[in-house]
């Protein structure tokens, strides 16, 4: 062999040897940011009950950057859950130890716990209707009253004879996809339909008698509500950053808050609720991520990034315990009297974990939470 021959071939091993060398090491740097969901779902689900193993300095309660890869998650999440705990001004390590107050007991899929009793099998081709994209609910008369936007329908869920019935096609009324729907003590329900800034009221009977739409105040009409004590409809909007106000026959009356980042103003309104008089609203990428106004506007109270980091859909039950489900974690947090004090849940498909969580609702000593792309409603036992 030459003597160029031989320095090609030293040339040619050593890229080789190379290559295969930073391929062991991308392989290496991927272990690490996996998004094996098992791997994914035990972190969190361990993340307060296993102390991290890499060092941290008293001072700064900053990671240390030598750790190994394989504790890195665990380590950050540690910090960021410390900082919470500064924030809220309670021992996260102690507070989290404890069960939350919430025991799974059954999910509600159109599946085979529910036959579609009134969809005949030679129309449909299945027997049994699962959902395919669940996009919001309420609770009437003990019945669930399910919106399927891909199917654009409205189901009825009757828990005692775990069937469901289809109420309304909405094929034939609606111009996009159904965000909300919402039930008036008379019978009336409110769907909302973002796209084409609409908000369609329908009696008792299923039949449509009207249509909410103002340009100059309705531009993204999501999540509903409505007081039947004071007999208005509240509509938050995704546009305008703010919470419309209607009378039952349409009329816009007033708005609570505005878009914008100070106290009583929201960028994104990802849901609210009415309770003893005022309106708890979470903002998904506002600088409050959850805050506490009266049903005429004026800021209350509001809670920090460090105790919510990215919220969407909110709940109360009759203890005055707030659900809030987080998208960053897909967890489900617990706050009483102003504090975050559980958390349960994480991302996964088996019961109690949860993939993006679009509304809940508590509902006597239950909680109803709408786990969308699971297209499934999960169903929780609330404990004393």
């Amino acid at each position: 062999m030459s003597q160029y021959s031989q320095r090609h071939w030293r040339y040619s091993l050593g890229v080789i040897i190379t290559a295969a060398l930073i391929l062991a090491g991308c392989g290496s740097s991927q272990t690490v940011v996996s998004l094996d969901h098992s791997t994914e779902e035990t972190a969190l689900s361990d993340e307060m009950s296993v102390t991290p193993d890499t060092d941290q300095s008293a001072s700064t309660g900053e990671v240390d950057v030598n750790a190994s890869a394989d504790n890195a998650f665990g380590d950050i999440y540690s910090s960021f859950t410390q900082e919470m705990a500064k924030e809220s001004g309670i021992d996260m390590a102690a507070e989290t130890s404890k069960l939350p107050p919430i025991e799974y007991l059954y999910s509600i899929s159109g599946g085979n716990d529910a036959i579609a009793s009134d969809v005949p099998a030679w129309v449909t081709g299945e027997r049994f209707m699962r959902f395919i994209q669940p996009s919001g609910f309420d609770i009437h008369d003990g019945d669930l009253y399910i919106l399927d936007s891909a199917r654009q329908i409205m189901f009825r869920y009757q828990p005692d004879g775990e069937k469901i019935i289809t109420v309304l096609d909405l094929d034939r009324y609606l111009r996009a996809d159904a965000d909300s729907v919402t039930f008036s003590d008379e019978g009336y329900y409110f769907i909302s339909e973002p796209l084409s800034s609409r908000v369609l009221k329908f009696n008792d009977q299923n039949v449509l008698v009207d249509v909410y739409k103002d340009s100059a105040n309705l531009a993204n009409p999501t999540k509903l509500y409505y007081d039947d004590d004071q007999k208005k409809l509240y509509v938050s909007d995704g546009v305008f950053g703010r919470i419309m106000v209607f009378s039952k026959q349409g009329k816009p009356l007033y708005a609570l808050g505005k878009r914008g980042t100070a106290k009583g103003e929201f960028i994104r309104i990802s849901d609210f609720i009415n309770y003893g008089g005022n309106v708890i609203v979470t903002d998904s990428i506002g600088k409050k991520p959850m805050q506490v106004i009266s049903n005429d506007g004026e800021f209350i109270h509001a809670y920090t990034r460090r105790a919510l980091d990215i919220p969407g859909a909110i709940a109360i039950d009759a203890q005055e315990r707030i659900y809030v489900a987080d998208h960053s974690d897909d967890s489900i947090r617990i706050f009483l009297n102003g504090k975050l004090r559980w958390r349960f849940g994480g991302p996964g498909t088996e019961p109690g974990k949860f993939r993006v969580v679009t509304q809940m609702r508590a509902y006597e000593d239950k909680l109803y939470v709408l786990d969308s792309l699971n297209r499934r409603i999960q169903v929780f036992q609330i404990n004393n």
